[in-house]
């Protein structure tokens, strides 16, 4: 009976390879930084870099509204600066936050390699000789669509994700980081809970036995859909997978272990603060370029049970700082201004970063030295093509997070 099931699952997942039309073999293939359990040390620091949404430049309409304001596509220059930054050996690792193709099929997979040639180890070598670095891969919600066996992703990151057997591909995993005298436990998840059908169970039984080994100071966690967000849309806890998947985390490890988590399903740029100071990062890094939504600045959350929640208040008089820069540079409309500020004209209650003039693009790099964490927001403005650091927000284990420009 069991040689049964293992034939039926193989011939499964050979009809499914042939329907999404990937042949893996042909899907270049990226070096990933750890696989699942391993221990990497890094005796000064770690420093990557985070975003999502890369995977492709802006649709016809919103080229047709952006070219009218003057600004450039994010996506090409994102990966550019990144390659720049890692000519300064600046950047161990990149974090790929999901949604790295439009579509899971060959062309799509072969459009992703050829844009982060001269960024990612491995594939299609680049333009000319360079650092390049490993990536992080995080499962989206595109790499589901025509491909339910992620056999696109398993074929272009090798080796990834925890061990499943039967050949199947799986999207969580877990790895260690000693920086000086502290462990870093790094948990990706994969939070595409209909897509992953019964799968999603398997991934609930394997996650207290990736983290509640107390071998760690601190956890930080990849998954793709936010618990928080303030796009008007609504993307909070998606189907209600992550507040179950981080209940399960938090109720498997120590008190305020939990350091950050960073999402981005929405295509803007997040960050709150869970529970004061000594409590839990959460980050938006949907900036990739591949989608711009508008934002707001206050509101309610309540598919994930927040009646009230606001943006981190320095980041948000950042971003506002910032776009009274570019307002007053690029005369924005007074309607748009206006909804940014809650003031005069806009007759809705919160403040609303509108995407068509001010995208929040750009991703999010992390420094780690021993105990402390700094995690930095790189902004582009479309209009000057340029990426700029405007906020850092800081955990010590004596003051918690503390916030700065």
């Amino acid at each position: 009976m069991k040689h049964l099931a293992l034939l039926l699952l193989s011939l499964l997942t050979l009809l499914a390879l042939q329907a999404c039309g990937i042949d893996p073999d042909k899907v270049a293939t990226h070096e990933i930084y750890a696989d699942d359990g391993q221990v990497i040390t890094a005796p000064r620091s770690l420093t990557f870099a985070v975003v999502g949404n890369t995977f492709g430049t802006l649709g016809a309409e919103e080229d047709k509204d952006q070219a009218a304001q003057g600004r450039s596509s994010a996506s090409d220059k994102l990966i550019d600066d990144l390659a720049a930054q890692l000519r300064h050996e600046r950047y161990s690792f990149l974090v790929l936050m999901g949604d790295l193709v439009g579509s899971s099929s060959g062309k799509a997979w072969e459009a992703f390699d050829l844009a982060m040639r001269n960024l990612l180890k491995g594939g299609t070598e680049p333009e000319s000789p360079r650092i390049r670095m490993p990536v992080v891969p995080v499962v989206g919600e595109r790499e589901f669509r025509g491909d339910r066996f992620l056999q696109g992703f398993g074929a272009a990151f090798p080796e990834v994700g925890s061990n499943i057997g039967y050949n199947r591909v799986a999207g969580w995993y877990a790895f260690d980081c000693k920086v000086r005298d502290a462990t870093w436990r790094f948990l990706v998840l994969d939070s595409n809970k209909k897509a992953l059908g019964p799968r999603w169970k398997e991934q609930l039984y394997w996650i207290p036995r990736a983290v509640e080994n107390g071998e760690y100071d601190h956890l930080v966690v990849f998954m793709h859909h936010p618990l928080l967000t303030l796009v008007p849309e609504g993307q909070a806890n998606h189907d209600g997978a992550p507040a179950e998947l981080l209940e399960i985390v938090e109720d498997s490890i120590g008190l305020m272990k939990l350091r950050a988590v960073f999402m981005a399903d929405p295509g803007t740029s997040e960050a709150y603060m869970v529970g004061g100071r000594f409590g839990t990062l959460h980050v938006n890094a949907g900036g990739g370029g591949g989608v711009s939504d508008d934002l707001q600045r206050w509101g309610h959350v309540r598919a994930a049970g927040v009646e009230a929640t606001q943006l981190e208040p320095i980041f948000d008089m950042t971003l506002l700082n910032t776009f009274n820069e570019q307002a007053k540079a690029h005369a924005f409309p007074e309607v748009i201004l206006d909804a940014a500020r809650a003031e005069r004209s806009y007759e809705g209650f919160p403040g609303v970063y509108d995407s068509r003039w001010f995208p929040l693009h750009g991703y999010w790099w992390v420094e780690i030295k021993g105990h402390d964490m700094d995690v930095i927001y790189r902004i582009f403005d479309g209009y000057q093509a340029t990426f700029t650091d405007v906020y850092r927000i800081r955990f010590t284990n004596d003051d918690g997070w503390r916030t700065g420009s």
